[in-house]
């Protein structure tokens, strides 16, 4: 699992604060081969996870699915089975 930090420290005249904002990439390998069924997935993960970024990268040799979100761990055997369910392979790059 990709994890990125985008917290950015800053100062001010008080002390030094820090926000942060952690973001969660899930990222897959599918045989998705057209933007139709990409698009027919993306709205049913979507049902699955309304508040996330999903997207393909169809360009690709490996026909990448990423996953995003910052407000909780995607559970990936979860998303495997949904995929396959569908009728799609589906495994987890790490």
């Amino acid at each position: 699992m990709l994890n990125s930090n985008l917290s950015i420290p800053h100062s001010s005249h008080h002390g030094l604060t820090q926000t942060e904002n952690m973001r969660i990439v899930e990222i897959y390998r599918t045989n998705i081969q057209n933007n139709k069924d990409a698009d027919k997935v993306i709205r049913s993960l979507l049902t699955l996870y309304p508040t996330c970024k999903i997207n393909f990268d169809l360009e690709d040799e490996e026909n990448i699915l990423r996953i995003e979100t910052s407000s909780f761990e995607i559970e990936a055997d979860s998303t495997i089975n949904y995929m396959v369910g569908l009728g799609y392979n589906c495994e987890r790059i790490e």
